[in-house]
């Protein structure tokens, strides 16, 4: 089948602009949200791989995403939970699928628990709020995170966050920093300072209501998580998957944290059989 055509939208609202990309046709829509330092560029793969002439994919571009931004923002996190919720409102929520990768399956999550939809989806959803501070492997789950974001915002500090990037990039991804394609790392490197304040706000993220488990269904959710992705995602996947009543994780053999944007056929199979 041929690839559907892609337009880029960009509409003004009270507190910003947001940009988005559509792709296919039709009322069930399927929102997605992007990754922290990839921006909705990578998702088209997956939005290619889910539209057709009865759905609409519509990746959102989060804030300082493209011309995506909120005035005044204050919190990265409540920024991009601002655009999201924008989106909702735009559509239809009530029949949306919304789907969120790592920090865009933390920013799903949150405006999900405030706006009801049809379906949600998360692939490895950085939410270290969810995880068990009196279990040891959860606890070290959570120091390995905080870790590599700490060093990363440190440097930030010193003027040095590119120097700290690449460590970064490499515990959460499925590749070392030189396979990367060289105007990909020059990208990052560009907005390492930016980066790291995002990766720290994500990464210190609160969402209270995880904290008293089973949360009453949001929605029918889809837990994805990758075989081959670190452990501290598998954590959280897990206990997600314990607070979230109406939920089921999925395991995904031989794919890592990246698979939304490496493996798009992969994952959208996987969210086609939930949608089904």
């Amino acid at each position: 089948m041929p690839q559907m055509p892609r337009r880029k939208v960009t509409e003004e609202t009270d507190f910003g602009s947001v940009e988005y990309h559509a792709t296919g046709a039709g009322d069930h829509v399927i929102a997605l949200l992007h990754g922290a330092a990839t921006g909705p560029d990578a998702l088209s793969g997956l939005a290619a791989a889910l539209a057709g002439p009865s759905r609409s994919v519509i990746v959102i571009a989060l804030h300082g995403y493209g011309s995506s931004y909120v005035h005044k923002a204050g919190d990265i996190v409540a920024a991009h939970r601002k655009i999201a919720a924008w989106v909702l409102a735009r559509f239809d929520a009530s029949s949306m699928t919304l789907f969120g990768h790592s920090m865009g399956g933390l920013v799903a999550l949150a405006t999900a628990l405030e706006t009801p939809i049809a379906r949600l989806v998360l692939y490895e959803p950085i939410v270290l709020e969810a995880l068990d501070r009196t279990d040891v492997r959860d606890r070290e789950a959570l120091r390995w995170d905080r870790a590599i974001v700490d060093a990363m915002v440190s440097a930030s500090a010193r003027g040095e966050a590119a120097r700290a990037l690449p460590a970064f990039v490499e515990a959460w991804n499925e590749c070392e920093w030189e396979q990367l394609p060289a105007s990909l790392r020059a990208k990052l490197l560009a907005n390492a300072d930016a980066f790291a304040a995002e990766a720290h706000a994500v990464s210190y993220a609160k969402l209270p209501t995880l904290l008293a488990p089973p949360v009453d269904p949001i929605a029918p959710t889809l837990i994805l998580q990758g075989s081959e992705s670190p452990v501290a995602s598998k954590r959280i996947t897990g206990r997600l998957f314990e607070h979230l009543e109406n939920s089921r994780r999925e395991i995904i053999d031989g794919v890592g944290h990246m698979a939304p944007v490496m493996a798009p056929d992969t994952i959208a199979k996987a969210i086609n059989r939930f949608i089904a």
